[in-house]
């Protein structure tokens, strides 16, 4: 699973990290969680990871665009943001439409925003705000289940192709 972006307080890498421990706990060694980018919760990632010595998480720092990109394309899910925030609750993040528009299975918080757009393992999967174990259990269940990453990944694409595509922002403005 990847996660991109800043580390702003409001994208819940807490619930990411509690996911990672989860994870492992159960044994899951065939799911690692990388982290790329840079920001304010970065050392708390980082710190807590080390604290409680969970060996399933990876940290690649600021990369290159292209690098990145070739990280999106490769990775088997994307992961949105999970805080209860209101900033997150009320928008779509760049990391959750990069994700959809690269036709990626994305996993994030069930908010207003998100589902406005999109449907519950129909072109996003969504998980409850700040819930770490729910999110262990949609990396799994995306892990172990290839017509579910299908179906995400078709369905990710046509919302953004039927909404967020350059064509339809620009019939809106």
């Amino acid at each position: 699973a990847l996660y991109w972006g800043n580390f702003l307080p409001h994208h819940g890498v807490e619930t990411i990290v509690d996911a990672a421990a989860e994870l492992e706990q159960r044994g899951r060694d065939d799911i690692s969680i990388v982290f790329v980018g840079t920001g304010p919760r970065k050392e708390y990632a980082e710190t807590e990871v080390q604290r409680r010595e969970i060996d399933n998480v990876q940290f690649e720092g600021f990369v290159a665009m292209e690098v990145l990109q070739n990280w999106i394309a490769t990775s088997h899910v994307c992961l949105g943001v999970f805080s209860a925030d209101k900033r997150a609750m009320a928008s779509i993040t760049n990391k959750v439409s990069e994700g959809v528009a690269m036709g990626k299975a994305v996993i994030t918080e069930r908010s207003p925003a998100i589902e406005e757009w999109f449907a519950h393992r129909e072109s996003i999967y969504l998980v409850p705000p700040e819930n770490g174990e729910a999110l262990a259990d949609a990396i799994v269940d995306c892990k172990t289940d290839p017509a579910l990453i299908e179906t995400l990944e078709s369905g990710a694409y046509e919302v953004f192709e039927s909404e967020f595509s350059q064509e339809q922002v620009g019939q809106i403005l």
